[in-house]
């Protein structure tokens, strides 16, 4: 480390805590909209390439043309490809949308007169939720999509508490057994008419629905803190393969808000005890840990690589 970059660590200011959000939970179960897309991948920054909807007697669906290549993996599961600006369903053509069109059509569905609609989806805090919010937020249409939906049912974790043991929770195999009935899986909208089937010949009890669901802004604060590790995780993957961190605490540093270059800041700055109230600083809870040996295993780490100025 040179002079320069010794005082401009020395003076770059360290941001304050983040810290992992809570889900919340809704209280109301009212305008249920049940959804589904296909994407690129199984990444939280893929494209969407379908989205469709239903409610009532009411649908939608569209093709989005994305801007990423479309795996092949995901063209194999949903027949979705594309070339020289076309897009194909399993080689048929089919009309697509820009995505900022897709997203107002799919928000112009969602509002309604009597409130906000609650948007059901099977899995889909794990999938469909953060690739529809990143794309949501790409548009930037996060302020009028919070104007006319209140939060997410995930499905999935509602039939693992409804109808727990089952060897899979997959929306296919809960509706062959529980509906007797087979449909064209990975088409967003058969996807969501037959997941809204599949719910409605079902009786789900209060409690299990609203452990299974999750506030919108829960969830975009969820998607702010994965985009946060996202962000610092990188600079601090070498101490994960140098088993100075294991993963799942080097990811708890990221969220935190910060990088490789911030631990080298408060290491500069006062050593041991620059990195000692680093981590534990915070009122409530610590920003990320007081393992002592955690912390020692860092300072050691950065003994080597940022010696003194």
């Amino acid at each position: 480390m040179n002079t320069q970059e010794s005082i401009d660590l020395s003076i770059t200011p360290i941001p304050p805590p983040v810290w992992k959000p809570e889900s919340v939970s809704l209280d109301t179960f009212e305008n249920l909209t049940f959804f589904d897309l296909e994407a690129t991948g199984l990444e939280r920054d893929s494209h969407i390439t379908q989205i469709a909807a239903t409610r009532g007697s009411e649908e939608m669906s569209c093709y989005i043309m994305p801007k990423k290549k479309i795996n092949n993996k995901a063209s194999q599961v949903t027949g979705i490809t594309t070339k020289e600006g076309r897009m194909f369903h399993f080689g048929k053509p089919v009309p697509s949308l820009s995505i900022n069109e897709a997203i107002n059509k799919f928000m112009q569905f969602c509002t309604i007169t009597a409130g906000k609609v609650v948007l059901v989806g099977h899995n889909s805090k794990v999938y469909d939720c953060p690739i529809l919010l990143n794309a949501i937020k790409n548009c930037s249409s996060t302020a009028h999509f919070e104007t006319c939906v209140s939060g997410f049912l995930d499905t999935r974790k509602l039939f693992q508490l409804t109808y727990p043991g089952r060897k899979s929770y997959s929306q296919e195999s809960l509706v062959q057994s529980l509906c007797n009935q087979q449909y064209q899986a990975h088409d967003a909208l058969q996807d969501a008419s037959s997941l809204k089937q599949l719910f409605e010949s079902c009786n789900f009890d209060d409690v299990s629905l609203k452990e299974s669901s999750f506030s919108l802004t829960s969830a975009l604060d969820a998607l702010a803190y994965s985009n946060t590790v996202a962000t610092n995780f990188p600079s601090l993957e070498k101490l994960v393969l140098e088993k100075v961190l294991s993963e799942c605490m080097a990811r708890k540093i990221a969220g935190s808000g910060l990088n490789l270059k911030h631990l080298h800041i408060a290491y500069l700055r006062n050593g041991t005890d620059g990195i000692c109230s680093l981590f534990t600083e915070g009122e409530r809870r610590v920003r990320v840990t007081k393992s002592k040996k955690i912390i020692e295993s860092v300072c050691s780490y950065l003994k080597k690589s940022c010696p003194e100025q």
